[in-house]
This record gives C-alpha cells, structure tokens and sequence, in this order.
C-alpha cells in the first residue's frame, strides 16, 4: 500500500522572508532596515497618518520583500510618499534640500526612484497610459500582440508593481465609500475622479475594498513590461520582478467577479444570522462560491477552514487552510483588513495545526487558551 505523507507543519509553509517580517526581525532583512525605520521615526512618519495605519507601518515594503523585489524598489516602497506625490502630501523630507540626506540613508538608486515615484503624476502613467489601453469584464485580458508601447517603460512596470502594493496595503471600503465607485478604474487624473463629497466616517464598516480585480490588471500589464524589456535584451529586466499574486499575475479578476465574491463574503464574515451551527452548511456553500469566483484572496479559504473544522471534517479544513496560508504569504498583506497581516498569518497557522491534529477544543475557554504554534 502506498505511503501517505506527512502534512507539512505551518512553519514550513513560510518563507524565510516572510517569517522574518513575522518575528520582526529587520536586520536579517536589510541591514540597513533598522537604521532606515529609526531615521523615521525621528522625522515623525510613525505620527503622520496614512490610509490604513501610519506612514511608518512599512506595510508596502513588507509587499515589495515578499514579492522579491530588489533593495532599491522596495527601499522605495518605504519611503514612497516622503516628498509627497500625486496620491498624498506627505513631505515629511523636503525635495529641494533633502534629497542628498534621503540617498545616504536608502542609497541613490532607491532615492531616485523616491523622487520620481512622487513627481510623475502617476494617476495619469497607470489610468491613461496603461489601463485604459485595456478591456475591462474579461478574465482572459489580452495585451496587443506588439506588447503595450508608453514612455519610460522601465519607470512603468516599477510603478505598477508599487501602485499594486500601494493599492493591496491601503485600500478597504472607506475609499470605496469615498470615490462613491464600484472599481479604482476612476482613480486616474485629477479632473477625472468623480465628483463626490468627502463625508464617509472612518473606518466604516471596514468590509474588503473593491480594488483587487484593477490590481490584477496591473500585474497583467506588469508581465507586458517586462516581456518588451526582455525582448530588447534590457539588462534592467532583472529588477522588475512579477508579483506572485494571481498565479504570477497571469489571471484576472473581473470586476463582476469581484462584487459578487466580496459581497458573498461579507455575507458570512458579518451576518449575526449566519453565525450558528443550524447555517453552517449555508454559510460553506456561499464561502465555496467565493472561493470560485475570486480564488485570489486568502480570508475566505481561512473561513471555510474554520467551518470544516467545526464540524470535523480535517482534510477539507487543512486544505483550505493550507491555501488560506499560501495566499497570505503570497500577498504580504490583509484583504479583509480588520485584523493586521501578521494576526491572520497566526491564527490560520493555529487553524491549520488543528487540523493536522485533528482536534479542536469544544468549550470557549478552551478556543480562547489557543495561540501557540510550532517550531518556534
């Protein structure tokens, strides 16, 4: 009889990368990392507001690591609105005498692109130049056959793989609510966003964003930069790297799809009705249905983990929690942002190490006394 192997454990499943980013140490990282978040904190980027946490929560060079980005562009990421740019002001350098300190302290290729990431009016390079040159509400989005021609084609695939973790990093259903748009196709330039007063109340209800499906677009156009670097035989290829997310960002997310999943989802994440034992099988078959329509996104694999888990069914929920872990590695960062990364990273290891046991506690105290992990 064949041998059945062993699931792997939890820890095994991070990447090095990744379980650095966890345990927090930034020195295994980049060297120069500790210094760099010191330096911020003296300037106060950790009392600077910024979307979803503050401008010193490093959430967006998390991303750009985790996707194998170079020093440089995720050196970038770190510093990306410390100028100020066409998405925020944000100065906590001055351009016109501070640059030359900036470049001592992340190198002059990541201060290069610093400035440049916060002086080229990027709504317009990624709405109008880039995605507007293609179709919307397909998932099998085909970039021309001659690839997709605009200026500074280098500057373009770094700033679309930056706007993709901008965008993963800061963006939940306040902006929504605040662009009143079902899509971040609107976010393009100045004159063309819509309209609308600024009054939603932060945080909201705090629902996933609809940014996801013109993320993937981005990483699709991504792949097109590069493929045209490549063909010229541009050395430069080498440090645009593709973000893993969306299958090597070789599949789209349609808009649609986005909707119909994420409403779905909210469905069972929020509903007090869904939540007893008598809805569980209702609540797996919407989570199923998510999971076809957006496979991309990591919490609702984590869901229905937990609801295979509740009713002891352990191969189910360590796959779906396996997937659920692989997708949060993969991203770096929440789709359902009411908890930070690294909390839905613990608690689906814990999900995912129940499972593998094949035990799970059957009295509050006992789901309350959960938390460790192994191989510390």
């Amino acid at each position: 009889m064949d041998s059945v192997e062993a699931p792997q454990s939890s820890a095994a499943l991070l990447p090095p990368i990744v379980r650095s980013f966890v345990r927090q140490e930034y020195s295994n990282i980049d060297p120069a990392l500790p210094e760099m978040l010191e330096v911020l904190t003296e300037v106060g980027a950790a009392e600077c507001w910024h979307k979803k946490s503050t401008f010193k929560a490093r959430g967006m060079y998390k991303i750009l690591k985790i996707w194998g980005a170079d020093d440089a562009l995720a050196r970038c990421g770190l510093m990306h609105s410390a100028y100020s740019n066409s998405f925020v002001n944000l100065a906590i350098f001055k351009p016109d005498v501070e640059r030359s300190r900036v470049a001592q302290l992340i190198g002059p290729e990541a201060e290069r692109l610093t400035h440049r990431f916060c002086v080229v009016p990027r709504q317009h390079l990624i709405q109008v130049d880039l995605l507007d040159k293609l179709p919307m509400g397909t998932a099998d989005l085909a970039v021309p056959a001659g690839g997709l021609t605009v200026r500074h084609i280098r500057t373009a695939g770094q700033f679309l793989v930056l706007t993709m973790a901008d965008f993963a990093e800061q963006l939940f259903s306040w902006q929504d609510s605040m662009f009143a748009t079902q899509t971040y196709s609107s976010l393009s330039a100045p004159g063309l966003l819509p309209a609308v007063s600024p009054l939603p109340r932060r945080p909201g209800p705090m629902l996933p964003g609809l940014w996801v499906s013109a993320v993937s677009r981005m990483g699709r156009l991504v792949v097109s930069c590069k493929q045209q670097l490549d063909a010229a035989g541009d050395p430069r290829t080498a440090a645009l790297t593709v973000p893993p997310v969306f299958n090597g960002c070789r599949c789209i997310l349609t808009e649609g799809d986005q909707q119909a999943a994420r409403d779905l989802y909210w469905e069972v994440a929020a509903n007090p009705q869904l939540q007893g034992p008598q809805h569980a099988q209702q609540a797996v078959e919407k989570l199923q249905r998510v999971v076809v329509l957006n496979p991309w996104v990591p919490e609702p694999h984590l869901m229905l983990a937990q609801l295979h888990i509740h009713a002891k069914q352990w191969g189910p929920a360590r796959e779906a929690a396996a997937a659920a872990l692989k997708l949060f590695v993969q991203w770096g960062t929440a789709w359902d942002k009411r908890m930070p990364w690294d909390a839905w990273v613990a608690w689906t290891r814990v999900c995912y190490e129940a499972a593998v046991d094949e035990s799970w506690p059957q009295q509050p105290l006992g789901v309350l006394s959960m938390g460790m992990v192994r191989a510390l």
